[in-house]
């Protein structure tokens, strides 16, 4: 899961930097339904914007995933992700306790 995450952010990384010549950032002053919701998905994260900007293109809607996402969304996604990356690392006392043997009980 953290090697996908990382390549997620690493692909919308790259994605804005490719693209940041011709990028138009639309959630500065989303106006219509489409801005509006494109936003809202940027804002859940790198996956839900894909997913938002790939149901767009079924409808033949024209929307880009750097359409949506400036330097604050990225630092709130790396956030995102490092937050995941914390709650999923076991703590200290409990692979401390995988390791110990426990004795055998006594019949």
């Amino acid at each position: 899961m953290q090697i996908r995450t990382f390549r997620g952010t690493a692909a919308a990384i790259a994605l804005l930097l490719a693209s940041a010549a011709h990028a138009q950032y639309r959630c500065a002053d989303a106006q219509n339904w489409i801005d509006r919701r494109g936003c809202a998905a940027a804002q859940k994260g790198p996956d839900e914007l894909r997913r938002f900007v790939w149901q767009m293109s079924r409808i033949r809607i024209d929307v880009a995933f750097d359409d949506y996402v400036d330097e604050k969304t990225l630092l709130a996604w790396e956030a995102q992700a490092s937050g995941r990356r914390a709650a999923q690392a076991p703590g200290p006392a409990a692979s401390a306790a995988a390791v110990v043997p426990q004795p055998a009980a006594r019949p």
